[in-house]
C-alpha cells in the first residue's frame, strides 16, 4: 500500500494540475504542491480538514474554500463531471482556474470520494481576449478596406463566407453559398473567366488573380480584385481559398485619371503656348509639341538643354534674375515679361509667359514654364512706336512752318474791303495773299513728300491733310 501511495504521489506531483482527492465527506486526503500553495497550505496540518475546518486555519483563502464547499455540492448533486471557473488571488494576482470534479459513490449510493482536477488557464484566457480582440479588428479592417476571405472545399463541397465577404456581397442571413449560386454573381463576359480559372486552378495547383466586375444579390455593381491559392494533397486539389477586395473606387478614380490624361494630352498638344519642364539644374526634361511651333526645334532636340540654349544673350540677365526669383519662390507664380529667344533658324522671335516652381511637389519636381510667341504683337508695338514719333516730327515741322504763313494770311484777310471788293486796296492784298498761300503749298508737299519717304499709307497723309484744314 505504502508503495502504491508514493508511485500515486510521484504521478499527481508531475502533472502540471491542481490534484485534489477529497472523502465522501468533503475531507482533504491528497493533493500534490501546486494545490498546497494555491491555498497557502505549507505550513498548516491540512490532511482529513474539511474545506470549512480550512477556512478556520487559513483566514486568507476563506473565500476560496468557501467556493470550494458550494461547487463540491453542485457536483454531488449532478453525479457526474462537473467543470467550474474558479479565480484564486495570490501574489501572482488574481488567477483563473477551470475545476472539473468528477464524484465517485458507492454501491448503494453513498458518497465515496471527489477527485478534483485545477487547470491554470489564465493565460490562455488572456491570449483568447487578445485573439478575439485581434479578430474584431482584423473584422473591423476588412470592413473598412472592403476585403473578404472565402474559402471553398472541394472534397465536402461547400464554400464558406467571411462576414465582411458577404456584406459585400449584400446577402440575406440565410444565405448559403454553393458552387452553382456564388457564379451568379459575376457579371457576363466575366463569369467563364472565373470558371477557366477555377478549373486551371484544380488541375494544375496554380494560383490566380483576376479583376473582375460584380454585382451584389440587391443589384449594386462593383469591381473586385479576387487572389485565389490552392491546398493539394497526393497531387489533388481539396480546397481553394483566398480573398476578394471591392476596387471600385480604385477602377473609377483610373478611368476619371485617364480621362483627365486624355483631356490634358489633346490640350497640350494642341495648344499654341509652349510648355516646359526643367530640373533643379535647369535641364529641360519634358516639352511639348509647340515647342516646335515657336522655337523651329522638335520636342527631342531641346530636351537636355538650358535657358543659355534658346535665349537671346543679351536677355540672360534677366533671365538669370528670374530663375533666382523662381527657385525662392516654390508655387509662386512669377510672370516671364517679354524676353528674346533664338529660332531654329537663326531669327530672333519674342516670347512671353510664366514659370512655377514645382521641385517641392513629388508628382512633379520641375520647374514649369509655359510661354507663347508674341514676336508679331511686339513688332507691331514697336511700329506703333516709330510711327507715333513720326507722327509727332511731322506735326512739329507743321505748327512751326504753317503758323507763320497761316497768321499772315488771316492778318490780310481781316484788312480786305469786303463791302467794296472793287477797292484798289483789295488788288494789293489779293497779290500779297498769293506769297503765304506758296508757301503754305510748299510746307504741305514737303510733309506729304516725306510721309511718303517714310512708306506712310495714304490714310496718314489724310489724317496730315486733316490737320492742315482743322
Amino acid at each position: 500500500m505504502d508503495s502504491n501511495n508514493a508511485q500515486l504521489s510521484a504521478l499527481i506531483e508531475a502533472l502540471p494540475d491542481a490534484i485534489f482527492f477529497k472523502d465522501g465527506a468533503g475531507r482533504w486526503l491528497i493533493t500534490n504542491h501546486l494545490a498546497k500553495s494555491l491555498f497557502s497550505l505549507e505550513k498548516i496540518d491540512w490532511v482529513g480538514k474539511t474545506d470549512q475546518e480550512l477556512s478556520i486555519l487559513n483566514p486568507a483563502c476563506k473565500s476560496a474554500h468557501e467556493v470550494c464547499i458550494t461547487d463540491d455540492e453542485t457536483a454531488w448533486q449532478a453525479r457526474q463531471l462537473t467543470a467550474f471557473t474558479e479565480f484564486i488571488h495570490d501574489e501572482q494576482g488574481t488567477r483563473e482556474f477551470l475545476v472539473r470534479k468528477i464524484p465517485l459513490f458507492h454501491e448503494d449510493g453513498t458518497r465515496k470520494a471527489l477527485v478534483i482536477i485545477g487547470t491554470d488557464v489564465t493565460e490562455s484566457k488572456k491570449k483568447e481576449t487578445e485573439l478575439k480582440r485581434t479578430k474584431k479588428i482584423l473584422e473591423k479592417t476588412l470592413g473598412l478596406a472592403r476585403i473578404g476571405g472565402w474559402e471553398a472545399d472541394f472534397v465536402q463541397q461547400t464554400i464558406s463566407w467571411h462576414q465582411s465577404t458577404r456584406q459585400m456581397a449584400e446577402v440575406e442571413a440565410d444565405f448559403v453559398p454553393t458552387m452553382d449560386n456564388i457564379m451568379d454573381f459575376y457579371d457576363d463576359g466575366y463569369r467563364e473567366l472565373m470558371r477557366e480559372a477555377i478549373d486551371k486552378l484544380r488541375v494544375t495547383g496554380a494560383g490566380f488573380e483576376l479583376v473582375v466586375k460584380m454585382h451584389s444579390a440587391k443589384g449594386r455593381p462593383y469591381w473586385a480584385r479576387i487572389i485565389a491559392e490552392a491546398k493539394m494533397v497526393n497531387g489533388q486539389c481539396v480546397k481553394m481559398y483566398g480573398y476578394l477586395q471591392d476596387i471600385t473606387d480604385r477602377i473609377e478614380q483610373d478611368q476619371k485619371l485617364k480621362q483627365s490624361e486624355i483631356r490634358f494630352s489633346h490640350l497640350v498638344a494642341n495648344s499654341s503656348d509652349a510648355i516646359v519642364m526643367q530640373n533643379e539644374t535647369g535641364a529641360i526634361i519634358y516639352a511639348s509639341p509647340a515647342i516646335e511651333g515657336i522655337l523651329g526645334y522638335s520636342v527631342e532636340e531641346v530636351l537636355g538643354r538650358t535657358s543659355s540654349d534658346v535665349y537671346d544673350p543679351q536677355d540672360m540677365d534677366q533671365v538669370q534674375a528670374r530663375r533666382k526669383m523662381v527657385l525662392a519662390s516654390p508655387g509662386a507664380v512669377v510672370p516671364i515679361t517679354v524676353n528674346r529667344m533664338r529660332h531654329k533658324l537663326g531669327h530672333t522671335i519674342y516670347v512671353e509667359g510664366t514659370s512655377t516652381n514645382l521641385l517641392h511637389d513629388e508628382n512633379i519636381r520641375a520647374i514649369v514654364s509655359t510661354f507663347r510667341d508674341v514676336t508679331k504683337r511686339v513688332t507691331t508695338e514697336l511700329e506703333l512706336v516709330d510711327r507715333n514719333k513720326q507722327l509727332e516730327d511731322i506735326a512739329a515741322q507743321f505748327s512751326h512752318d504753317v503758323r507763320g504763313p497761316l497768321a499772315t494770311l488771316l492778318g490780310l484777310i481781316q484788312i480786305f474791303n469786303h463791302s467794296n471788293v472793287t477797292d484798289p486796296i483789295n488788288s494789293e492784298i489779293m497779290a500779297k495773299i498769293l506769297i503765304p498761300a506758296s508757301q503754305l503749298n510748299h510746307v504741305i508737299r514737303s510733309l506729304v513728300r516725306k510721309a511718303n519717304e517714310e512708306n506712310r499709307p495714304d490714310t496718314d497723309n489724310n489724317r496730315i491733310l486733316d490737320l492742315i484744314h482743322r
